[in-house]
């Protein structure tokens, strides 16, 4: 079974709000490009459910980056890391890939100031 027309639009949304060709896009363009999209290939999706996905989406970014800045925090935390699979797992992936990441190179236009102060500390102890 493929994607029903809103889950195509929440694709399509999603790719206009995270891809860096779409971000140097200006936003009434963008929104232009969403609606000749939205006609051609989701005509089910009213403006009502456009308004409702746009607000999901937005809500839903900002508790995404909250639990990031959350989990990093908690990184940091060594009992939460030792009684925490899941932080475990994150600690030591951290640990293993800290050469590969270019922190150059990362868009902390969005990031919460905990994600920012951590990454800062990565950096210095690459």
């Amino acid at each position: 079974m493929g994607f029903t027309q809103r889950e195509i639009f929440i694709q399509i949304m999603t790719v206009m709000v995270v891809s860096s060709v779409a971000k140097s896009i200006p936003r009434e363009l963008r929104q232009q490009i969403l609606m000749v999209m939205r006609n051609s290939i989701c005509p089910e999706v009213d403006n009502k459910q456009w308004s409702k996905i746009a607000s999901d989406i937005n809500t839903n970014n900002k508790k995404i980056l909250e639990h990031l800045a959350d989990s990093l925090k908690a990184s940091g935390d060594s009992d939460k890391v030792m009684s925490d699979p899941a932080l475990l797992a994150l600690d030591r992936t951290v640990h293993d890939n800290l050469k590969d990441i270019d922190f150059d190179k990362l868009d902390m236009t969005d990031a919460p100031q905990e994600v920012i102060d951590w990454i800062k500390s990565k950096k210095d102890s690459v």
